[in-house]
Parts: C-alpha cells; structure tokens; sequence
C-alpha cells in the first residue's frame, strides 16, 4: 500500500476517535507514507507531515502486526509514529521477523520547516506497547532530531521491547536523538532490551532521560547481552531528573544486568539530582558481569549506584544525597577509573567475616577524598564482629585526602556503643575495624516476657509433674 501526498500532510489511522482498527502487513508487504512537498498544517486535523497512527484518540483501539515486511513513513517536514494518543486508549504494534520500520525526516531544499522524526508509545493516557522481535526501526532525521518516546502527556501507561541478536532501534539525527522513558505527571514508561538487542542514538547530542519531569517513573531493563549507546560528541544519561528548574523530579530505575549487557554514553551519566533546586530519585543497578561506561559518571541527591558483580567504567563521583552500595547483599562492585568522594554515603553490608559475606568496593583508579562522607555498615543476620576484627571493604590504586578523618562511620544491626574506625592494609586496602561491639538490647516488654520465661521453666524443674492452670 502507498500513500502519496504533495504538500498536504497524508496519514494513516488505525482504530481512530473511539473506533477499532486491526491492520496486518505481512509476508513482504509494504506500507508507504511519503509527504515530499512544502510543509503544510492540515486546517482540520492539524497534522504535518507523514503520519501514522495506531489507535488515535479517547476510547480508540488500535492493533497492527508486522510480519516480515517493511513501513516508510517520510516527510520533509515531520514524519511521526504515534502508537496509542488518548485517554483510555488502547494500541498494540508488533513488528517481527526481519521487518524493517523507518520513520524519516528528509532534508529537501525547498523544506520550510524540518520538523524532525519521532516514534511515541503513549501518549495523553492510553496504554500502549511496542514489541520488536528481530528486527529493526530506523528513526532518521536528516534536518533536525530524531525521538523515541515511550509514555508522555500525562497519565500514560507505555511498554517497549527489542529482543534478539538482530532486533535494533537506531535513533539517527542531525541535531538530538533522545530517548525518553516516563516523561510528565503519571507516566509510566517502560524500556526492555534483551537477548542481544541494540538500541543507538547518534546526534549532535544524544540523550537517554529516564523518568524526565513532574513525578513520572520510567524502567529501563537491558539484560542477557543486549545494550544502549548514546553516541556522538555529546552522550548523556539522565536516570531521574532531566531538567534542574523544576521543582519535583521523576523516579527512573535502569537496570543493566548479565555477561555482554552494557549501557554507554560518550559523555557523562547522571544518577538522581546532580544540579538545580529539584528533586529526583534515580536507581542504577549493574549485575552479574554487566558494564555501565562513560568519562563521567556523578551520583546526585537521591541517586543509589549499586550492584553484584558489575563494573563501571569511567571516573565516578560521589556527590551529597548520592549512595554507592556494591553487593545488594554482599557482593563486589567494580570502578574502571577514578573514584571522588565529595560528600554522600557508602553502603556496606557485612554479614560475615569469610571473603563473600560482606561487601567490597574495587577502584582500580585512585580515590579522591575531597569532603565529608558517610559509611553506612548493615550487619547482617546478627551478625557480630569481634573487636579489632577487620573487614577490607575497599580497594584502590592510590589515596588522595585523609580519608579515614573525612568519613563518618555509622551503623545498623548493633548497640549504639559499638563503634568502628578505617584503617590502612597492605596493598592499596581500606578496612574497617571493629573498635567497640554491642549487640542491639531487647526492648523492655521482651526483657518482661523473657523474665516471666525464665521463672516459669524454674518453676517447671521444682515440680514432680506438668503446670496446671
């Protein structure tokens, strides 16, 4: 099928203004959408463009299978995929099977506006998803950006899935390519990469934001080798707040895990709120031999870093508000780079003294220890260490700053008169010493109840035969 418009903006609707539509493209089948005159505003519909829709508008339900065949939407003003727009609607696209899906901005010099290229899963209330199985979607702008959005506008439940070694999502651009998970108030948006899918942004600047403004949460699972890179001069992650002059964040968790997974940026990644008078959460867990890459790596307010055999590559800092807690129950996480303290806190569970039991942090770079920081220790399981016992909890290349003055060591899972200080090992170690332990008091009703016990069992041994009461 080919839709072919001159300057007026054609689209195609599947399940539109509270209708149903179902739409099956498959065995080689194609779908053209191709606008390549002037730009032009529809005066009804307001649309400019290439468009596609699937399932537009309140109440709309939109179903569209791709099963080994190809879709080509391109303008020279704005070319769109907007799966599910609407409160209450309802949209499904699947593309499998080698299909190839390309959502493209054509540069023309007789072009008045170049308006970009994006595909959203959501957007304005519906709930909406996307799943890509083996095959590939291509959002190119050759004028200006390139955007892949997955839940926006508000109160929007939206799910993306790339899965298989030949399943990609490139997001090619001449100015930003972003990516966005969870964007304004109530979005949900969801990302899952897996089995060896790709996802590339590649722009002027390239940007990965999840969970971006207003209260949103956005979840991005990259897992069993798969990975996302945001490349070009100027790659950057956010998992939590995008934007510093507002005044509530959203939550985003990215989760990178198993052998071959990876997540990079050419530039920088940010965790939680790093800048701005804003608040955000932001939760980065790399495991089970997953890499996280980039020069630079800043852990906010509100930021957790954590993890069980991964490893950061590039130099981290530690900013205040921010948490770096390798292990997620014991475990050992791993820095390629340089490590700056400069304020936050250091979470160590201990819950044994055997290699394994208790966390470890390797920096293979060295430590900057610039200002005040917290270790937090979590004794585990009761636990009790014995005094002067010793824990190496970190390792490093080299100390810059007086580090064992700098940190403020607290506690939980023993008595308020335990008390622990850092010490130097050999080797580049830092451990920590068990000064003074005490283990937690029993509250006063269970000190009674434990009385009463005592008397009771007492009272038991002075008689010939059982209680009665």
């Amino acid at each position: 099928m080919e839709l072919l418009g001159d300057d007026n903006a054609p689209f195609v609707a599947i399940g539109e203004n509270g209708g149903s539509g179902t739409a099956s493209i498959t065995d080689g089948a194609a779908l053209r959408i191709i606008d390549l005159g002037l730009t032009f505003i529809d005066p009804v519909t307001g649309r400019t463009g290439s468009n596609l829709n699937i399932g537009d508008g309140d109440g709309s339900t939109g179903i569209v299978d791709v099963d080994g065949s190809t879709i080509r939407v391109e303008s020279t003003s704005r070319s769109r995929l907007v799966i599910g727009e609407g409160t209450g609607a309802i949209a499904n696209m699947t593309i499998s099977n080698g299909s190839d899906v390309l959502i493209q901005e054509t540069a023309s010099p007789t072009t008045t506006a170049p308006d970009g290229a994006s595909v959203t899963v959501g957007r304005n209330g519906p709930t909406a998803t996307l799943q890509v199985t083996d095959s590939s979607v291509t959002i190119r702008s050759e004028a200006d950006f390139a955007d892949f959005v997955i839940g926006e506008g508000g109160n929007t439940n939206g799910s993306a899935t790339v899965a298989g070694p030949t399943a990609s999502v490139e997001l090619d651009a001449f100015t930003s390519a972003e990516i966005v998970v969870g964007r304004n108030t109530g979005d949900l948006g969801r990302l899952t990469l897996s089995d060896g899918a790709t996802v590339t942004a590649d722009g002027a600047s390239s940007r990965l934001r999840v969970a971006d403004l207003d209260r949103s949460t956005g979840i991005v699972t990259i897992e069993s080798g798969a990975s996302l890179h945001l490349l070009g001069p100027d790659g950057l992650a956010f998992i939590g707040q995008f934007d510093p002059g507002t005044p509530n964040g959203g939550d985003g968790i990215v989760e990178v895990t198993g052998a071959g997974s990876a997540l990079s940026a050419s530039r920088r990644i940010e965790v939680g709120q790093t800048e701005g008078v804003g608040s955000s959460s932001g939760l980065l867990l790399i495991n089970d031999m997953a890499t996280v890459a980039a020069p630079e790596i800043v852990i906010g307010a509100g930021g957790i870093v954590a993890g069980n055999g991964g490893t950061l590559l590039g130099n981290a800092e530690l900013r205040a508000g921010g948490f770096l807690a390798p292990g997620l129950s014991p475990g050992t996480l791993t820095i390629d780079g340089d490590l700056t303290l400069s304020g936050g806190t250091l979470e160590l569970e201990i819950g044994g003294r055997d290699p394994g039991q208790f966390d470890v942090l390797s920096v293979l770079g060295d430590v900057f220890a610039n200002d005040p920081f917290r270790i937090e220790l979590s004794f585990l399981d009761g636990f009790l260490p014995d005094v002067g016992e010793t824990f190496e909890v970190m390792d490093f290349a080299n100390v810059v700053g007086d580090i064992a003055t700098l940190a403020d060591i607290d506690f939980l899972g023993l008595g308020s008169a335990s008390a622990f200080s850092l010490v130097f090992g050999d080797n580049g170690r830092l451990l920590v010493r068990a000064d003074a332990v005490t283990p937690i008091p029993l509250p006063a009703p269970m000190l009674m109840l434990l009385t009463a016990l005592a008397g009771l069992l007492a009272l038991r041994r002075r008689t010939a035969g059982p209680l009665t009461f």
